[in-house]
Protein backbone atom coordinates (compact mmCIF):
# COMPACT_ATOMS: atom_id res chain seq x y z
CA UNK A 1 0.00 0.00 0.00
CA UNK A 2 0.90 3.25 -1.02
CA UNK A 3 1.98 5.52 2.60
CA UNK A 4 -0.51 8.17 3.23
CA UNK A 5 -3.63 5.92 3.05
CA UNK A 6 -5.72 4.95 6.23
CA UNK A 7 -8.46 2.42 6.89
CA UNK A 8 -11.90 3.06 7.62
CA UNK A 9 -13.04 0.98 10.67
CA UNK A 10 -16.78 2.53 10.03
CA UNK A 11 -17.10 1.99 6.48
CA UNK A 12 -14.36 -0.16 5.16
CA UNK A 13 -12.67 2.02 2.93
CA UNK A 14 -8.89 2.80 2.23
CA UNK A 15 -8.91 6.31 2.25
CA UNK A 16 -6.10 9.29 2.05
CA UNK A 17 -5.37 10.48 5.38
CA UNK A 18 -6.25 13.96 4.95
CA UNK A 19 -9.63 12.75 5.49
CA UNK A 20 -9.07 11.13 8.45
CA UNK A 21 -10.60 12.53 11.78
CA UNK A 22 -8.73 9.63 14.04
CA UNK A 23 -6.19 7.20 13.72
CA UNK A 24 -5.30 3.93 16.03
CA UNK A 25 -2.36 2.60 16.94
CA UNK A 26 -3.05 -1.25 15.90
CA UNK A 27 -0.94 -3.44 14.20
CA UNK A 28 -2.19 -1.77 10.65
CA UNK A 29 0.83 0.03 11.37
CA UNK A 30 3.00 -3.09 10.17
CA UNK A 31 1.54 -2.79 6.50
CA UNK A 32 1.85 0.92 6.33
CA UNK A 33 -2.10 1.06 6.33
CA UNK A 34 -2.96 3.00 9.53
CA UNK A 35 -6.90 1.97 11.11
CA UNK A 36 -9.06 5.05 12.02
CA UNK A 37 -12.02 6.82 11.14
CA UNK A 38 -12.60 9.50 8.84
CA UNK A 39 -14.39 12.45 8.86
CA UNK A 40 -17.42 10.90 7.27
CA UNK A 41 -18.20 8.24 9.71
CA UNK A 42 -17.41 10.72 12.35
CA UNK A 43 -19.91 13.12 11.76
CA UNK A 44 -22.49 10.15 11.01
CA UNK A 45 -21.82 9.24 14.84
CA UNK A 46 -22.18 12.66 16.09
CA UNK A 47 -25.33 13.24 14.37
CA UNK A 48 -27.29 9.72 15.89
CA UNK A 49 -25.95 10.80 19.48
CA UNK A 50 -28.03 14.36 19.26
Amino acid sequence: MSEGLMYCVSCCRILPVMESYTLYRTGFYKHNVPAGMCKECQAGLSEDRK
